[in-house]
């Protein structure tokens, strides 16, 4: 029993030993190809730029840097679009504070995040390598509180806080690098910075580079065969929308986690800005934190009675996502309603 006790001991010693030889060549963004690509040339170029934009596909598609300096040159912005699919939450606010750490930030002036419950993704999701690189007892910490403060189900909140110290030990033990390290397609990502080369990259753009073939052509023709499938996202914002208030579902571990970045941020000169964006599946607790918040820290350009056409057909790529025309309205709304309050 001793000897397999010591055995035991010195085979996991090794496992864990050999599991952090990839670390020093994977860098802090190995699960994220698409930031890993666009961070790797905003740092090459950061004296160009004075704005950031952090979110997931939908700020990427929907936020185009050349039309929103186009409309500010009085304010004389230079954006790049750091958001990237897949980009969960509070994976963009960690990417965002490490920016704020890792990088000479006293030349930017403006930040914008686009603003999500933090909870949306799948549970088959939850512990793959892209969703565990970016976690540390900090954002770990963060989740359970988060978790804790929420709606929930207790079932569903012991679920996901399992998942959460799951992801946070195989961060920990490094269990996938070697998959990433490996990966030559991982180095290959230069076309998602777009034709401008300020991280802005249509679908459209997408499925012309990588065919009808592609995973955004597939969500392209499955969007066609159905576009009722958008009613139900009209419904869904309109329900939120239509309340008086929605502070019954108020986060008050996210609210103040928002307000620490803010903080942050000022700290640095920045002025940060979060952006709710039009097609998501949740406005109740992004709405309540939006009557807490500072206005001149919000910017929201969800409502379908205000931005109907933000909603309709033609303006949509898949259900998900703007096309390129959606997304040149979009950033015309967010360039405007920017000038309020500035």
């Amino acid at each position: 029993m001793k000897k397999f006790l010591i055995n035991t001991f010195l085979f996991s010693l090794i496992f864990l030993i050999l599991n952090q030889l990839p670390a020093p060549f994977l860098g802090p963004y190995y699960g994220n190809p698409y930031y890993c690509e666009k961070y790797k040339y905003f740092t090459n170029n950061h004296d160009k730029f004075n704005t950031v934009i952090f979110g997931t596909s939908r700020l990427y598609r929907e936020m185009v840097p050349k039309i929103f300096d186009s409309l500010l040159k009085e304010y004389q912005t230079s954006t790049f679009n750091l958001a990237a699919p897949a980009v969960s939450h509070p994976e963009a606010y960690y990417l965002y504070e490490r920016l704020l750490e890792t990088v000479e930030t006293n030349s930017l002036k403006y930040s914008f995040i686009e603003l999500a419950a933090p909870h949306n993704s799948r549970f088959e999701n939850l512990n793959t390598t892209e969703n565990h690189y970016w976690h540390n007892l900090k954002y770990l910490n963060f989740l359970i509180k988060y978790t804790f403060d929420s709606d929930l189900s207790s079932r569903r909140k012991i679920r996901l806080i399992h998942s959460y110290i799951v992801g946070y030990v195989n961060k920990a033990i490094n269990l996938f690098g070697y998959k990433k390290l490996f990966n030559s397609k991982f180095y290959k990502m230069d076309f998602c910075l777009g034709e401008n080369k300020d991280g802005f990259y249509s679908l459209e753009e997408q499925m012309r580079d990588f065919g009808v073939g592609s995973n955004a052509g597939r969500r392209f023709t499955s969007f066609l065969k159905d576009t009722t499938v958008l009613d139900e996202k009209i419904s869904i914002a309109n329900k939120a929308f239509s309340l008086k208030t929605n502070k019954q579902f108020i986060n008050e571990a996210h609210l103040i986690k928002l307000i620490e970045l803010i903080e942050k941020s000022k700290q640095k000169g920045i002025h940060l800005i979060f952006v709710m964006p039009p097609g998501m599946y949740d406005y109740h607790e992004v709405l309540a934190i939006k009557e807490r918040l500072p206005s001149n820290h919000i910017i929201e350009i969800a409502n379908p009675k205000i931005y109907p056409e933000l909603y309709q057909v033609n303006f949509q790529f898949d259900i998900d996502h703007l096309n390129k025309k959606g997304a040149v309205i979009f950033t015309e709304y967010l360039a405007n309603e920017f000038k309020k309050y500035f």
